[in-house]
C-alpha cells in the first residue's frame, strides 16, 4: 500500500511525465477499449521498470534504437487511433507496446518505499514485481481516470469521442515518437529529472 502511495505523490513530479503524458495520449487518442489499453499500458510499464532495475532489460534507448523506438511510438498511438472493437489482442498489445517503451525511456525519480523496490529487484523479483505494479498503478491513477470518466458524466462521453481531441492527442504522439527519435526527448527527460531532484 505504501509503494501505491508513494506512486500517487509522483504524479506532482515533473520527471513522471515521460509515464503520465504517454498514458494520457493513448488514452485520449483511442476512440475504443480505452480500459483495455490504460491497464496494458500499466502492466507494460511496471514490467519494463521491473526489468531494467533487475538488470533484466539493459538495453540503451540510444543511436539506431531512438530510431526505431520513434517509428515504434507513432506507429502505436495511429493504430491505437483506429476503432479496435473486433480485434481484442490489439488493444492489449498496443497497451503493452506503449507501456513498455515509457518504462524504458523513464529514469527513476523516486522516494523512500519505490527506491527500496528498485535496489531489490535483482534479489527478490517476485516481490519487487509486485511492488512496481503497485507503484505504476498509483502513478498512472490521472489515466485511470480519464479512462472511466466517459462513464461517469455522458458529457465527458461525447468531449472524449469527439474527433477534434483525438486528432489533438495523435499529433502529441506523433510529436512525442520524433522528439524520441531526434535525441530531444532524452535532453528533456534529464532536464524534468533535474528539476525534480531540487
Amino acid at each position: 500500500m505504501a509503494t501505491f502511495l508513494e506512486g500517487v505523490e509522483s504524479i506532482s513530479l515533473l520527471c513522471s511525465l515521460v509515464v503520465l503524458v504517454p498514458s494520457v495520449l493513448l488514452v485520449l487518442t483511442a476512440p475504443t477499449r480505452r480500459v483495455w489499453l490504460i491497464v496494458a499500458f500499466a502492466v507494460g510499464t511496471a514490467t519494463m521498470m521491473w526489468a531494467r532495475a533487475g538488470r533484466l532489460w539493459d538495453f540503451d534507448a540510444n543511436g539506431t534504437a531512438r530510431w526505431i523506438i520513434g517509428v515504434a511510438i507513432i506507429a502505436t498511438y495511429a493504430l491505437g487511433h483506429q476503432r479496435l472493437g473486433g480485434k481484442p489482442l490489439l488493444p492489449l498489445t498496443l497497451g503493452l507496446a506503449a507501456g513498455a517503451i515509457a518504462g524504458w525511456l523513464w529514469q527513476p525519480c523516486v522516494g523512500e518505499q519505490f527506491a527500496e523496490v528498485l535496489n531489490t529487484a535483482e534479489t527478490d523479483r517476485v516481490e519487487s514485481l509486485v511492488k512496481m505494479h503497485a507503484y505504476v498503478i498509483g502513478l498512472l491513477l490521472p489515466a485511470a481516470l480519464i479512462t472511466v470518466l466517459p462513464h461517469a458524466a455522458p458529457r465527458a462521453r461525447v468531449a472524449m469521442h469527439h474527433l477534434g481531441l483525438r486528432r489533438s492527442a495523435l499529433i502529441v504522439a506523433v510529436v512525442y515518437g520524433i522528439a524520441v527519435a531526434a535525441g530531444w526527448y532524452d535532453d528533456l527527460v534529464s532536464e524534468l529529472f533535474r528539476i525534480s531532484a531540487t
